[in-house]
């Protein structure tokens, strides 16, 4: 919950947001909180009575919670879907050459790629499926490759202090600085007045 809470509103306090530069990456923070729901489901079948019930419980509501906050940011991006219209080609094909480095966003692909694994794996074992067993087993393989590439990059990016230089952090507190600094000169010119 912390995430579903905390982050947003460390989005909206510290970056100036708005609707036409809004990205599906907004649903990221309630991710955890559905996650969460669906494992308490999992873990009430191992608890006694009393506890799987409590478990129950805070599962269906971080549920709801995870659910309806993501129903809000899917309305809201298909919103600025429909009036802002999709990027064009160019701006895209632009951010993708620029994120090309390295950066702890990498992570984001990783989680997607393991529940699209889990998932298979597990239709492959209830559906008797030889093509799905394979696929599965292409999807293990994938996942490992870039898990494994996205650990080294990480460690790499950490050790050399790279990984945790965040531009938008540093634009904040330059502007912060500047902002801070005008008054200062105010109050001297005025002060050189008198």
């Amino acid at each position: 919950m912390v995430s579903s809470f905390g982050i947003p509103f460390i989005m909206f306090y510290y970056h100036q947001l708005d609707l036409e530069h809004m990205t599906a990456a907004w649903l990221l923070p309630i991710v955890p909180t559905v996650v969460a729901a669906a494992t308490g489901g999992v873990v009430a079948g191992v608890l006694s009575p009393d506890l799987a019930f409590v478990t129950l419980v805070i599962s269906y509501m971080l549920w709801g919670i995870g659910m309806g906050l993501s129903f809000v940011v899917m309305a809201l991006y298909f919103h600025r879907l429909t009036v802002h219209s999709l990027p064009n080609a160019e701006v895209a094909a632009r951010l993708c050459y620029k994120n090309m480095k390295l950066s702890i966003g990498y992570w984001g692909f990783i989680f997607p790629l393991g529940v699209y694994t889990a998932a298979t794996i597990r239709l492959a074992a209830t559906l008797p499926s030889v093509c799905l067993a394979y696929l599965a087993m292409m999807f293990i393989a994938e996942l490992v490759v870039i898990w494994v590439g996205v650990a080294i990059g990480t460690v790499q990016g950490a050790l050399s202090g790279r990984l945790f230089q965040a531009p938008c952090l540093t634009r904040r507190l330059s502007m912060d600085l500047l902002c801070d600094a005008e008054p200062l000169e105010e109050s001297s010119v005025s002060g050189s007045r008198k």
